[in-house]
């Protein structure tokens, strides 16, 4: 392990260097020089994570010998002839560790769960070492706290690691680390992001960090609270508006649920109430098709009796069934309990239950193999055949990684290329 002295000493050189260096980012930079910079860097190899140069002691005090040489600065080595380049990247490094520091620590490291926007890159065709922009919200959620982090083109494009590598370890992490993902910061992006193949098995298996869960269920939450209040002055058309976002609030939160398990979670946990309003309970005549049901009682809440458009109830009635999960419940338990009263008695348990869900490994009651396929495989299959890749090579390794370390680590059931065929 290198001492500290070596370590900081040659963080402050790279300070002063990412300094003088981003003074002059708008100097025109000779296209073959960039290029050459690129290409000259040095080949790495191991599992590298993010981390604040505030924070660099502590982490280094809590890793001990599990760090690998001396930090990188991603600013030195990537970012300053970047066209995605951003002030922040010069207060972190890259620290390569070890992986025991990962089985010993987890709870001092977050992965990142994303969808790439506006990808640039460097070159002739500007597409040389490409990397997303929209990365800065990671970087500022690990500045505010003692933690590294996990990102994907950090860990291997900017510190210049093969992809192949770090796809063949990730899977392991998003099973087994906490995960912080941008629709957590931001709940708008949530729908966008639960399209993508890759961010498929992100949200499926892993926990996610309590504080963005916090975030994302208070905001729903919060909309549920404002559309049913009587003391709130809506004009009409933003009591529309405001139905609308809760109800899409609520569609893309049933969906994610579902693909973490959400029914059987429901129908095994010890809380009666979320046993009891199953598909059955809102089977009631004359809503045989239930979500009927469920759009009557969100609307009357939210206008407290008073007829509504014929076409709108009809479009908050698509937007229910659109959030269909796995029996139901989960889209259906979201609009019953998160428009209740502040004094509902049965809100907090539905809450924390939800919440719970959220914050564990999603496949921690499954004892065997097959009760591991019979909670995922539904969910599994529907990702791998309806969601969206760059590049359809991508399809299978996009929706199976983190499943398959799942089974290889916990099931002691390798399973090599035809796991697609194995698992439906």
């Amino acid at each position: 392990m290198p001492c500290c002295v070596t370590l900081l000493k040659s963080l402050q050189y790279a300070e002063s260097n990412a300094e003088s260096s981003f003074d002059d980012e708008e100097d025109v930079v000779d296209t073959e020089v960039v290029e050459k910079f690129y290409k000259n860097r040095p080949r790495r190899t191991g599992i590298y994570f993010l981390c604040h140069r505030e924070n660099l002691t502590e982490i280094m005090e809590i890793a001990g010998d599990c760090l690998i040489g001396e930090p990188v600065s991603i600013w030195e080595d990537f970012f300053k002839f970047h066209p995605v380049r951003h002030p922040l990247c010069q207060e972190f490094v890259s620290l390569c560790v070890r992986p025991e520091f990962v089985e010993k620590h987890p709870e001092f490291v977050n992965m990142a769960s994303y969808r790439w926007l506006d990808v640039q890159g460097v070159g002739d065709s500007g597409k040389g070492y490409s990397a997303p922009t929209n990365y800065v919200w990671f970087l500022e959620w690990l500045k505010k706290d003692v933690r590294v982090g996990w990102m994907d083109f950090m860990a291997n494009i900017v510190v210049n690691v093969a992809t192949e590598e770090t796809v063949a370890y990730m899977g392991n992490f998003y099973a087994r680390l906490p995960t912080i993902a941008q629709w957590m910061l931001d709940p708008d992006l949530l729908g966008s992001a639960l399209n993508r193949a890759w961010i498929y098995q992100e949200t499926a298996f892993g926990a996610f960090a309590s504080e963005g869960i916090d975030i994302v269920l208070d905001d729903i939450r919060s909309l549920g609270l404002s559309l049913c209040s009587s003391s709130c002055n809506h004009a009409v058309i933003e009591k529309f508006e405001l139905c609308r976002k809760f109800c899409r609030r609520a569609e893309h939160m049933a969906k994610l649920l579902d693909r973490r398990g959400y029914f059987s979670f429901a129908t095994r946990t010890k809380q009666e109430i979320l046993k009891e309003r199953q598909y059955a309970y809102y089977q009631d005549a004359p809503y045989y098709n239930m979500d009927g049901k469920v759009t009557d009682m969100v609307l009357t809440r939210a206008f407290e009796g008073e007829e509504v458009d014929y076409e709108f109830r009809q479009e908050i009635h698509g937007i229910i069934q659109s959030g269909y999960s796995k029996g139901y419940t989960a889209m259906y338990h979201i609009c019953e309990f998160f428009t209740a009263p502040t004094d509902d008695e049965e809100f907090p348990i539905v809450y924390k239950s939800i919440h719970k869900l959220c914050t564990m490994r999603t496949w921690e009651d499954c004892n065997t193999a097959e009760e591991f396929f019979e909670q995922i495989g539904d969910p599994l299959l529907a990702a791998y055949s309806a969601l969206d890749v760059s590049y359809e090579s991508d399809r299978e390794p996009s929706v199976s990684k983190v499943a398959l370390s799942i089974m290889e680590r916990d099931y002691e059931n390798a399973m090599g290329s035809s796991s697609m065929e194995r698992i439906s």
